[in-house]
């Protein structure tokens, strides 16, 4: 126990606020990373089922993926918490706000497509 107790305290005394930052600049990218990843996964799905619907397909959506795909990298050189929590902000917004609207738009045919794909089994 005394080990861990030192190990913590260590890392209390040594943990600067460059450490810190840098830390949540990585966490932020890669967290971003996987939401547009996400979002592409999804996107892709509600194409394939549009597709199949003779839907057209989605082509904006795309474009504000590829906007927060672009703004992604610009997280590691913020220079104040402030820039890059903003930063942060508005790339999250826009995932996720992508996110809703798929879901909410989607959502009708999704349950179609899968309610047709279990009968048909």
């Amino acid at each position: 126990m005394e080990i861990a107790t030192n190990t913590l305290l260590w890392a209390g005394n040594h943990f600067s606020h460059e450490i810190y930052f840098t830390t949540t600049k990585i966490q932020g990218l890669s967290w971003s990373l996987a939401d547009i990843a996400l979002v592409w996964y999804m996107l892709k799905i509600a194409d394939f089922i549009r597709n199949r619907t003779g839907k057209p397909k989605i082509t904006w959506r795309y474009y504000f993926l590829l906007l927060s795909a672009i703004l992604t990298p610009f997280l590691l050189v913020m220079k104040t918490s402030t820039h890059f929590f903003i930063l942060e902000a508005v790339i999250f917004a826009l995932q996720y706000l992508l996110l809703l609207y798929s879901v909410i738009v989607e959502k009708k045919d999704v349950l179609i497509f899968i309610k047709a794909t279990i009968q048909n089994r």
